[in-house]
């Protein structure tokens, strides 16, 4: 019988059909690589994680977010035609930064203090999940979730964001999805969402 982390890594490969698993280290697919020391985020997109985890995350859930973010090739070109179907579109320039800055993993820093987020490194996450989701929830409690977070890409006047999330609570319970938000008045807002992935 398989690790619960392995099954959550195959499952998470299937569903994505990517070349990185969900919550193992970062390795090289030819496109990908990993964080290089010098690579930290930028104010512009700390904001908009700062946003998203203070209204997405639960306030009575620890949020563990991943100190690093998961480069890989989201497909964004391809979610864009799922938009552009329903109505909505993203455009070209939002998604070449989003593709562009995603080809490697980067430090996440400078957030504000929020309450219940927890940041760990992706090698004490991957020392976690190495025996399994019964020590994630015994150091971290039942209902805590793990997170991680791609670059943010911009368009050009910086007005929309793109932002990609995992979020997992349990080995069946894992969930990708790929946000647009929108600037208004100085502050961001969600626009609309589209699911990549559930376990």
């Amino acid at each position: 019988m398989k690790s619960p982390a392995v099954l959550l890594i195959l499952a998470t490969l299937a569903i994505h059909a990517m070349t990185m698993p969900l919550l193992a280290s970062t390795q090289d697919s030819g496109n990908v690589v990993s964080a290089p020391k010098s690579c930290r985020v930028r104010k512009e997109e700390a904001d908009v994680y700062a946003y998203f985890l203070r209204s997405q995350t639960a306030t009575n859930r620890l949020a563990v977010l991943v100190n690093s973010t998961e480069a890989r090739d989201y497909g964004v070109d391809s979610l864009n035609l799922q938009l552009v179907a329903q109505g909505h579109g993203i455009p070209p320039d939002a998604r070449a930064d989003f593709a562009a800055k995603n080809k490697a993993s980067c430090l996440i820093e400078g957030l504000p203090r929020i309450s219940n987020l927890r940041f760990v490194s992706k090698s004490e996450i991957n020392a976690v999940f190495a025996v399994g989701w019964a020590e994630f929830h015994k150091r971290y409690g039942h209902d805590s979730e793990v997170i991680t977070l791609s670059r943010v890409g911009f368009n050009s006047d910086k007005t929309l964001a793109l932002l990609h999330v995992i979020g997992a609570v349990s080995r069946e319970g894992a969930a990708g999805e790929l946000y647009v938000l929108e600037r208004k008045n100085g502050r961001w807002q969600i626009r609309f969402h589209i699911q990549t992935v559930a376990v």
